[in-house]
């Protein structure tokens, strides 16, 4: 990998800054205040970004936040343009405040590629090399006076270096493998304490619950069966109703089209009858002007331009005549009255009886206690007619089986069965397939020595080197594959265990011991060897590896076989200790050990059992059935008093009492009843008379005010005159009177109504008026005919549709009504799915909750044999992880005999140079990463506890061998430096500059430093377009 620039948007005093940096050596110089720290830290975040996680950060995510937040805003942003080893140039955005707008983009393809290297919530471009930002950080990206932080990461690199040295960067380790093999024994062995309940305990219990809850199962069975019918049943009734409510939606979907058609007809019809009543009430007015101009004609020639002559007023007279007309008129003529007079009424009043005590009719609590004693009373005698047959006492021979019970004696039963069959067919096929095992594992045990023979012979010819089958040369490709397989084959046996197959597991684990085994042991051998030699070493070695992987697939198979025979002879023993076993017990209970025997033995004790429970059931309800009876008894007793009645030892005899008094009661009030009717005829006989005295006055009044009348106007009144005569003789001056006052009034109200109907206008303009309406009111004739015409198109569409819906047309007018109900169908369709679906729904979730929960029958028989060789599994399974801990154990002791040479060669070759031969060896303990350095006296001391320069420099060292190692394949890793030298002398500082300027030439190397002496070395030395200088200058004051 190799930075080509960084660019800090917004990072500590740094914004919008871009940095160029060169593929070799980068010397970035400038004075305090410049930065340079900042630059470090930018290029380090730009790469690796920072961990997205919640909660409160750690505190070294903390100081890195307060240290270099920007100085100015919110943003705090970072980006990069990297190029990898396979030629992808590959820009990197980091937003550091909120963690989201991150991203690795292809510049090449302009492909987002985050996915390959996301890490911890963000991308980390550090994934790339084969390490993690955590790792980078301690060892290629070294801070400023902080080269010793490699000593604190050291857990965390001990995972990189075993999966660098075991598995060639896969993720697992020998380490965690250990942890993961104590934490799967305890949770899948434990302990044999009687107070533990992890798997060895619950293995002991397993068989008793094993045969409780084959019978259970058995039940429930039949019971999912039967849910099964009525679930399917329930949903086709569902399916019904759906298709119901379909047919009712189109049916008022086509109604409300019909009745909106009706309307819009309707509504045509109306504004036609509108408009043509509009052409009726215009032709009525052309009517109505020309009646007006032949009347104004008449008028005109009738008056020739003279008004009339009003009449003499008369009104006195008038009135008084009107008084005397409506008095007579209205004078009722006197009543004559008949029937019971006002005495008789108060005489019959005073003789009626008064209303009785108690009740007229039964009283409905009485009433319903007296049926619900009567219905009591019935069903207790319908029950002593059903009196079943008394169960006989069980026999001597089925005594036994009734003291078993039907549940153990099917379970016998079944258990006999089972055991009848023995796999003496299966034990015989497996014992032919090991001796053809046995066979070809002797085949492939003679070729695996014939190819090691010629394998030894092969590396013995090699010169100048050592080679044989056990390390090959070039084994180190060979080496992550045998890491890995045996990784895979370990978690394998670890899922199949937790499975619940202990026995299973045990070959994937052997065999994930045995990969791990050999590829500790292999060495890559680093010498050179003549290359047509090497070629037929390893032609052979490659032939002798595949004969010893025949061998062990060969050894594999046959101890397959060999316990699949072991297993299938125990199973045949345990079959036949099983089944004596059954047979001891079955003599034990008095019982005949046979299935068929104790199927029937079941049958027939259920049989008794059900009589008895039968005969039972009926006693018991005979005897609430009795208590009933005298409940309601007592309850119709209460009942009587409560109403007053004489309760004697028989309530029914009571009831009839009670229930005829209640009868005569009845008759007395119908009598006493009448009293109110009476006093009502008395006091309308009262009003009438008076009534009668009032119309005899009334009328002698209106015969004084005739004969007044008739004296007024002339007329001659007798003693003995008539008053109807007299009534006739003015009616007939009162009807000249009106005619000459209404001739009068006539001439004059003609001659007003010329007066208006000229309206101050002359014939002939009123003639022209005429003319023009009724040439308006033929174009109104005309568009009543168009609204005719379009009416008629409309009715027949409402005919169509109205076929279409089955409706004739003389039906419309209760369209709506048939809108409702085709809308309340479509509710009532619709409600009904609903619920159909609902209940088919509910069905099928209590389906699927008792198919959830339903035990199987067959799962419930294996489970008894499943428990008694469970805890054999588990004690195998004990042993099989213990011996796999131990070989784990010594696989992580090789590991780190692997890495330890690697890294003290890397700093035996650099340790000299850069202390002037003051140190010339070291030692490493891989698992702390402390170092051990002595001079040429073969002094031994802790780098430690040198000087802190030298201190620095031997882990500077260490750092830049841990790059080396810890980086994938085919990669190169940059390296970082913020002030390494500023602990070294002149020499030192020198010797560490060629030390970078050599290392250089293979890789990335950014070295920040403010020390003139750095400066001067870099402008003489860093020439070329790999190498180069940068100076900065110090930032702005705040």
């Amino acid at each position: 990998m190799r930075i080509e620039s960084v660019t800090a948007r917004a990072f500590g005093p740094l914004n919008g800054a871009t940095l160029e940096l060169a593929p070799g050596l980068t010397v970035v110089t400038g004075p305090n205040e410049s930065a340079k720290s900042s630059w470090h830290a930018a290029i380090y975040a730009a790469l690796c970004g920072r961990q997205r996680a919640r909660g409160k950060p750690r505190s070294a995510e903390q100081r890195f936040t307060e240290r270099h937040r920007p100085w100015h805003g919110d943003a705090w942003h970072v980006s990069a343009i990297v190029e990898l080893a396979d030629g992808r140039r590959v820009e990197l955005s980091q937003d550091l405040n909120g963690k989201v707008d991150c991203r690795a983009l292809d510049l090449t393809l302009n492909r987002d590629v985050s996915d390959e290297i996301v890490f911890a919530g963000s991308p980390d471009a550090s994934r790339w090399l084969g390490l993690d930002r955590r790792s980078f950080a301690a060892t290629a990206c070294v801070r400023q006076a902080d080269v010793l932080s490699v000593l604190d990461d050291s857990g965390a690199l001990q995972e990189h270096l075993q999966r660098a040295a075991a598995t060639g960067g896969t993720d697992a380790t020998a380490a965690a493998a250990l942890q993961h093999i104590d934490e799967f024994r305890s949770e899948h062995v434990g302990t044999e304490r009687s107070n533990a309940v992890k798997p060895l305990r619950r293995a002991q219990r397993r068989l008793a619950d094993a045969e409780e809850q084959l019978v259970v199962a058995q039940h429930a069975h039949v019971e999912y069966l039967y849910l099964v019918e009525r679930t399917e049943k329930l949903r086709y009734e569902a399916g019904l109703g759906v298709h119901r409510t379909e047919e009712a939606e189109e049916a008022a979907d086509g109604l409300t089209r019909l009745r909106e058609a009706w309307r819009s007809w309707n509504a045509t019809l109306t504004a036609a009858g509108h408009d043509e009543q509009t052409m009726v009430d215009h032709g009525a007015r052309v009517e109505e002007e020309c009646a007006r101009l032949d009347r104004i004609r008449a008028l005109h020639a009738r008056f020739n331009g003279v008004a009339p002559v009003a009449p003499v007023a008369q009104d006195s007279l008038v009135a008084l005549v009107e008084r005397a007309q409506a008095a007579w008129q209205a004078a009722p003529s006197p009543r004559t009255l008949d029937g019971p007079t006002v005495e008789d009424l108060r005489a019959e009043l005073d003789a009626l009886p008064s209303h009785p005590a108690g009740d007229t009719v039964v009283d409905e609590h009485v009433r319903t206690s007296a049926a619900v004693h009567r219905e009591s009373l019935a069903v207790a005698a319908a029950h002593r007619s059903k009196e079943p047959a008394a169960p006989s006492e069980a026999d001597t021979s089925i005594q036994a089986a009734v003291a078993a019970g039907p549940a153990l004696l099917r379970g016998l039963a079944a258990e006999l069965t089972s055991s009848d069959t023995t796999p003496e067919v299966q034990t015989r096929a497996l014992a032919e397939d090991v001796e053809q095992a046995r066979h070809r594992r002797r085949e492939a045990s003679a070729a695996a020595e014939n190819s090691q023979r010629r394998a030894e012979d092969a590396a013995g010819r090699v010169p100048n080197a050592t080679v044989h089958a056990g390390s090959p040369l070039g084994a180190a490709p060979l080496r992550p594959v045998l890491f890995a397989l045996a990784t895979v084959l370990l978690v394998g046996g670890i899922v199949v265990v937790a499975a619940g197959s202990p026995v299973l597991a045990l070959v994937p684990i052997v065999l994930a011991v045995v990969c791990g085994g050999i590829g500790f042991t292999q060495r890559p051998d680093t010498r050179r060897v003549d290359a047509e030699a090497l070629a037929g070493a390893e032609r052979d070695r490659v032939d002798a590896d595949n004969a010893r992987r025949s061998l062990h697939k060969a050894e594999h198979v046959l101890a397959a076989a060999e316990g699949r025979h072991a297993a299938a002879v125990e199973q045949q023993e345990r079959t036949r200790r099983t089944r004596a076993e059954l047979v001891a017990r079955c003599e034990e209970l008095g019982l005949v050990p046979d299935s068929h025997e104790l199927s029937k033995s079941a049958e027939r004790v259920e049989r008794l059992n059900e009589a008895r429970t039968a005969f039972n059931s009926w006693h018991a309800e005979g005897e609430q059935l009795r208590e009933h009876v005298d409940r309601t008894q007592t309850a119709l007793a209460r009942a009587l008093r409560q109403r007053g009645a004489d309760v004697a030892d028989d309530v029914r005899r009571s009831f009839d009492e009670y229930e005829m008094r209640c009868a005569l009661n009845a008759r007395q009030a119908v009598a006493a009843a009448r009293r109110d009717a009476l006093r009502q005829s008395l006091a309308d006989r009262i009003t009438v008379e008076a009534a009668v005295r009032e119309a005899t006055e009334s009328r002698a009044r209106a015969v004084r005010l005739v004969r007044d009348a008739s004296l007024a106007i002339g007329q001659a009144v007798t003693d003995d005159a008539e008053t109807d005569a007299l009534s006739a003789a003015i009616t007939r001056w009162r009807e000249e009177w009106d005619r000459q006052s209404a001739k009068a009034h006539q001439d004059h109200a003609d001659w007003l109504l010329l007066t208006s109907l000229l309206g101050g206008a002359d014939i002939a303009t009123l003639e022209s008026d005429v003319i023009a309406l009724r040439k308006q009111n033929e174009a109104l004739r005309t568009s009543v005919a168009e609204s005719r015409d379009n009416a008629d198109g409309m009715r027949l569409r409402c005919e169509e549709l109205a076929a279409a819906c089955s409706v004739r047309m003389d039906e419309m007018a209760d369209v709506d009504a048939l809108v409702k109900e085709a809308k309340e169908a479509v509710a009532v369709a619709r409600e009904e799915a609903v619920g159909l679906a609902a209940e088919a729904d509910q069905a099928e979730g209590a389906l699927a909750e008792r198919a959830r929960t339903i035990p199987g029958v067959a799962e419930a028989e294996e489970s008894v044999h499943a428990a008694r060789s469970a805890l054999d599994e588990i004690d195998q399974l004990a042993r099989t992880l213990d011996l796999t801990r131990t070989h784990l154990a010594r696989a992580q002791e090789a590991v780190h005999r692997d890495i330890a040479p690697v890294l003290v060669g890397t700093l035996r070759e650099w340790l000299p140079t850069i202390t002037a031969g003051r140190y010339v060896d070291a030692s490493l303990d891989p698992a702390s990463l402390a170092v051990r350095v002595c001079g040429p006296s073969r002094e031994w001391r802790n780098a430690n506890v040198l000087s802190v320069g030298t201190t620095g420099q031997v882990y500077l060292l260490l750092r830049i061998a841990l790059v080396r190692h810890l980086t994938a394949k085919n990669e190169v890793s940059p390296l970082l430096l913020d002030d390494v030298t500023v602990q070294a002398d002149d020499t030192r500082t020198s010797a560490i500059l060629e030390l970078l300027l050599a290392l250089a030439e293979r890789q990335q190397i950014v070295l920040f430093a403010q020390e003139s002496s750095v400066l001067d070395w870099a402008e003489r030395n860093l020439t070329g377009e790999r190498h180069a200088v940068v100076r900065l200058a110090q930032v702005p004051r705040v």
